[in-house]
């Protein structure tokens, strides 16, 4: 897969003025896992697309981070001024969520709830479908089988998050704008973003 570094989505407005909310997406790009995730960061590159979200969960438990979490992505209209988005990779309807990626999805969710005192309930981590501009629109996603009772215990801390989860990005080289997805938690649940932490890291 190509590299995509912290906020390289060019589709995305100025600093968020407040934060209600996280919605659940999935991507719903056609293709199969894998491929899917890949497709799914080339179209949020894109200024064409005119679409974006603050993270892409890959089936594997990988993340992205298109836009910077204090920023305004575009994901859900009227949402995008107060709501964080989340796209989980999902190619087809049919396509199976797995434990790695909801995991990851959950640690990530639960950080930010953490740095913008969102509350941990189905009012505040909606999915797309349930928000009024994606019933608007007609939207599915995330369908009937993102496994909400088991996500929502685990960003709630119900249930442990596995903690075994695999680096959304390589390793950091010299010098370069790398953040691995641990340090970008650590600087969200610290409520400092990504692109913040970033340009305060030493060059080595």
């Amino acid at each position: 897969m190509a590299f995509y570094p912290p906020g390289y989505s060019p589709n995305h407005g100025g600093p968020r003025s407040s934060t209600r909310g996280v919605v659940i997406h999935s991507t719903r790009g056609g293709q199969p896992p894998g491929p899917e995730f890949e497709w799914t960061n080339q179209w949020f590159s894109q200024t064409a697309s005119q679409v974006s979200a603050h993270a892409v969960v890959s089936q594997a438990g990988e993340i992205t981070y298109p836009v910077a979490d204090d920023l305004v992505a575009w994901h859900a209209r009227y949402y995008n001024g107060s709501w964080l988005g989340i796209e989980f990779e999902q190619g087809r309807v049919t396509d199976e969520y797995t434990e790695v990626q909801i995991a990851a999805g959950a640690g990530l969710v639960r950080a930010w709830c953490d740095a913008y005192s969102i509350p941990i309930d189905r009012d505040h981590i909606a999915g797309h479908e349930e928000i009024p501009p994606g019933i608007e629109d007609v939207k599915s996603d995330p369908g009937i089988l993102f496994p909400w009772d088991h996500f929502m215990a685990m960003v709630s801390g119900t249930i442990d998050i596995p903690p075994v989860i695999p680096d959304p990005i390589p390793p950091s080289p010299v010098g370069s704008d790398v953040v691995p997805w641990w340090m970008f938690m650590v600087a969200t649940a610290m409520g400092v973003g990504a692109i913040s932490l970033i340009a305060s890291l030493p060059r080595r």
